[in-house]
């Protein structure tokens, strides 16, 4: 037998097709995977995975599709819109619950557009202004007035000298302090700064309105519009621009003649800047295309991102939505209900496609700027009890500074009780005794006791508080039924505090009837079935988070070793950071568990992370195949640097 070892250190290259299964040649082959799903590629080549989605509220009516539009305001207060049959809503990204109004859901004016329309409603947002177009109204605007969460205004715009009558426009983007519209092949822009005027006086000046008539095809009909350094528009059979100088605006009198940049044609999903290039879906919406100016070609080419991925976007893509912190990622919802990410670093010679799946459908996502990272957020398809339930959720932040923060379950809720500590003031010998607290707990409180000095007995005990003032309670057993005698008990010299604890994970009735994954105070805890809107530990905990369980698989490319050989993989190494939790095996029938626990941890506590190496030896079979995977079905974080595949084949 013959020794072989094989190193995937960089994963920029994400999943790839099975069509380029055999190109070995390529030097990015071992970049590569086969499975990446619920991972994201980092620019610096390694894997994490995707962080959960934390449940905020069922839409308006589980029965119809609604789309998600973000109002970003700068370093401001971020909001979500729910875009839903005839109404709109608001959610408020800082609490991540949705904006009431007496009470009550707030729902601004009375949009005509409907559910089947959703999808071709298109936005864009200067300031505190978002226009909506669609061919079936005339646009919308709206408005948020002032810092009040409640202060929006819907209207239809009072347009001066409008280019249109009933051919209401389909797209609407912003460039140059206009505003631009665009049905079928002709473009309209308002005067500079004037919005919603498309005046054109007799002599043309460089503030007037403009209407244009793009020639580049009889039949050809718009699909996109993005404002950079030029206007560039997109037709279903080529891409455009209209020429710019950045010290000379568009004047309605010399507008210059739209260029064909590419001639792919591309599909009616809005495109999306990402440095100097657009991105853009070619018509069908299963290829994605970069558009851009080369210097050596003198010219625009569209280079196709899903080239070695090209089953990545499925039966075809609804919406994309640009994510820059902490990576530069698109994220595409797909007709088949996942997500495609696509990590994308040109400079960095990154490009690389992961897929996101829950136990539902994406429909779709909006993305504001966080305080330290981009909020992504979701609308999920989602099967309850049998019934289609549709949740608003968003996905928590991939970074986390104590492993109990670690967050990853689906349509997730989290109880905390972390600051929920008190000063003991002194427990009375009694029965049942009579605890003191400096600030005062509730009534009915579950608490664990400790530091105590002289009543030594209550240390590492969990009581129920009975309340009698604002700051003493009687102690009872946690049935809540059984008084604490104390009579006998130590006298109490000083200190103690007493930490809230739970027993009850509650606010789950979202997910009644489901088995949910549970976190515990940075450790697994096992599954639990939700019954009247909640689920009970096996044991106290501080923090707990809990929802739909998802999996993260990695299945790197296939070993480079002569093909036709009987492979066995004898161990494998896996270089983690900030990880807790693996499984490994040739098949995902055949998985093994990698020990993250040692006999120096705390048998009372959850192991620590693992930042560093740790290796298995693999029970696994000669066979043809030589296939790894990486399997993480905990609610817990896995980081992976690099992996190493240690085996032995046969000679021919």
């Amino acid at each position: 037998m013959t020794r072989f070892f094989q190193t995937f250190s960089d994963f920029t290259r994400g999943e790839v097709s099975e069509l380029v299964q055999g190109r070995v040649d390529l030097e990015d082959y071992v970049k590569g995977c086969r499975t990446l799903e619920n991972f994201l590629i980092q620019v610096t080549g390694g894997i994490e995975r995707r962080p959960g989605l934390y449940f905020v509220r069922e839409v308006k009516d589980s029965s119809k599709k609604v789309r998600l539009v973000p109002y970003r305001n700068g370093s401001g207060q971020q909001y979500v819109l729910e875009v839903g049959n005839t109404y709109l809503r608001v959610y408020k990204a800082s609490t991540h619950s949705i904006v009431l109004n007496g009470g009550n859901p707030l729902e601004i004016g009375s949009p005509s557009w409907t559910e089947a329309q959703l999808p071709a409603i298109f936005h864009a947002q200067s300031e505190n202004i978002i226009y909506f177009a669609n061919r079936n109204w005339s646009p919308y605007k709206l408005v948020k007035n002032t810092t009040s969460d409640t202060d929006w205004t819907l209207s239809t715009p009072t347009f001066t000298d409008p280019p249109w009558s009933t051919n209401y426009p389909d797209t609407v983007t912003f460039h140059q302090k206009r505003t631009w519209w665009q049905r079928g092949q002709n473009i309209y822009g308002s005067q500079m700064g004037n919005f919603e005027t498309f005046t054109i006086p007799g002599t043309p000046t460089d503030d007037s309105g403009i209407n244009y008539k793009a020639s580049v095809g009889l039949t050809l009909e718009g699909t996109w519009m993005v404002g950079r350094d030029h206007l560039y528009v997109g037709f279903d059979g080529v891409e455009a621009y209209m020429p710019n100088s950045p010290s000379k605006p568009y004047v309605s009198a010399t507008m210059p003649a739209i260029q064909v940049a590419t001639g792919n044609g591309s599909a009616a999903v809005q495109a999306v800047l990402l440095g100097h290039a657009v991105l853009y879906l070619q018509k069908g919406a299963k290829r994605l295309r970069e558009l851009s100016y080369s210097n050596e070609g003198g010219g625009y080419f569209g280079l196709d991102l899903t080239l070695l991925a090209s089953h990545i976007l499925g039966t075809g893509v609804t919406q994309m939505v640009m994510v820059k912190n902490p990576d530069p990622m698109l994220l595409c919802v797909t007709s088949d209900g996942y997500i495609a990410a696509l990590t994308y670093d040109k400079l960095a010679g990154v490009s690389g496609w992961s897929r996101i799946v829950t136990d539902g459908d994406f429909e779709s996502l909006a993305v504001v700027d966080g305080t330290t990272e981009d909020e992504v957020w979701a609308v999920v398809k989602r099967t309850i009890g049998g019934s289609t339930k549709r949740y608003v959720e968003y996905f928590k932040p991939r970074a986390f500074s104590e492993q109990s923060d670690a967050f990853f379950v689906d349509s997730g809720v989290t109880v905390d009780y972390t600051a929920e500590i008190e000063t003991v003031g002194g427990i009375t010998q009694a029965d049942p005794g009579v605890i003191t607290l400096t600030s005062g707990f509730e009534d009915n409180y579950l608490v664990k006791i400790s530091g105590v000095v002289g009543m030594t007995e209550v240390n590492g005990k969990v009581f129920k508080l009975n309340k009698l003032t604002s700051t003493t309670f009687e102690l009872y057993l946690p049935d809540g039924v059984t008084p604490v005698d104390t009579s006998g008990y130590g006298a109490w010299v000083s200190g103690g505090s007493a930490q809230r604890v739970m027993i009850e994970v509650s606010g789950l009735a979202h997910l009644e009837g489901e088995e949910v994954a549970i976190a515990v105070d940075g450790g697994s805890h096992g599954p639990k079935t939700v019954a009247s809107g909640a689920i009970t530990l096996d044991d106290y905990a501080i923090k707990a988070h809990a929802g739909l369980p998802y999996t993260s698989t990695l299945l790197p490319q296939r070993l480079k070793v002569a093909p036709g050989l009987t492979l066995r993989v004898d161990r494998a190494i896996i270089r983690f950071s900030n990880s807790l939790g693996c499984k490994v095996g040739p098949s995902l029938e055949n998985l093994q568990t990698m020990e993250f626990r040692f006999p120096e941890d705390e048998m009372d506590s959850p192991p620590p992370m693992t930042t560093g190496d740790r290796e298995l030896n693999l029970k696994g079979s000669f066979s043809k195949a030589g296939d790894v995977y990486v399997v993480q079905d905990l609610p817990l974080p896995m980081n992976i640097l690099f992996l190493i595949v240690d085996g032995s084949y046969y000679e021919r």
